[in-house]
């Protein structure tokens, strides 16, 4: 159904004066910031999840490698820190080997039982 032509048109009209137009304009101001560091945690979120998720993964895989990798690149499995730290290049190929020797001599002695911080943990709690 149709309506009919308003017969007055009344206008409201609201005058702001400098203090309220100074207290919008900090307000939408504080909007922006919170905005933008809104957007930089967001961001810096998921970089964090990103790196704990390849942390995670290299660390499964390298475990991975010391149980299942080739016995005569390993041949007791090393500690898992040692084989971290050579294949991030921290320490040499030799060091490596050295410390695979030093762990080797600690098996015999032990009568077999694997060393290193990780066996230790899993073995004696």
């Amino acid at each position: 159904m149709p309506r009919r032509a308003p017969e007055q048109v009344l206008e409201h009209r609201i005058t702001l004066g400098n203090y309220e137009r100074t207290a919008i304009t900090e307000y939408l101001e504080v909007k922006e910031k919170q905005a933008e560091v809104a957007t930089i945690v967001d961001a810096a979120k998921v970089g964090v999840y990103a790196l704990a998720a390849g942390g995670i993964a290299f660390v499964g895989y390298q475990t991975w490698l010391i149980v299942n990798g080739k016995k005569e690149v390993n041949p007791i499995g090393g500690s898992l820190a040692d084989t971290l730290r050579n294949r991030l290049g921290l320490i040499s190929n030799e060091e490596y080997a050295k410390r695979i020797y030093e762990d080797k001599q600690k098996l015999d002695e032990r009568g077999g039982t694997p060393t290193g911080a990780f066996f230790d943990w899993l073995i004696y709690g």
